[in-house]
């Protein structure tokens, strides 16, 4: 059984909203991201009438396992928040920077 040892939210650039959760062995990030371009397989997906959600999990080098949820924004498939682990709560940012770098480069590349 996890015990919850600390919870936190972060607010980066006045809008997007990081939660921080430490069991103590394992934190858990949860982050919203500016509508990023969707350009990865979907492994799964959630529709309810004009509304649809989108998942999959992505390998992030010198972050490891990622998972992605993107929805629709205006008739296009946008990432919206990631969940991920980091081994303490200060990494939590940076590792939060990489992934967003990582999403974005990545679609970049392969949309030319």
């Amino acid at each position: 059984m996890r015990v919850l040892k600390d919870v936190k939210e972060l607010v980066i650039n006045n809008h997007y909203k990081i939660s921080i959760v430490d069991f103590g062995v394992e934190v858990v990030v949860s982050a919203d991201l500016p509508p990023l371009p969707w350009c990865y397989e979907v492994v799964d997906e959630l529709s309810i009438d004009n509304v649809k959600l989108i998942y999959t999990k992505l390998n992030i080098p010198e972050v490891g396992e990622v998972e992605v949820t993107g929805c629709r924004v205006v008739n296009n498939f946008k990432v919206i928040n990631v969940k991920y682990r980091v081994s303490n709560a200060d990494e939590a940012i940076n590792t939060y920077n990489k992934i967003v770098k990582h999403l974005t480069d990545l679609c970049r590349t392969l949309t030319r």
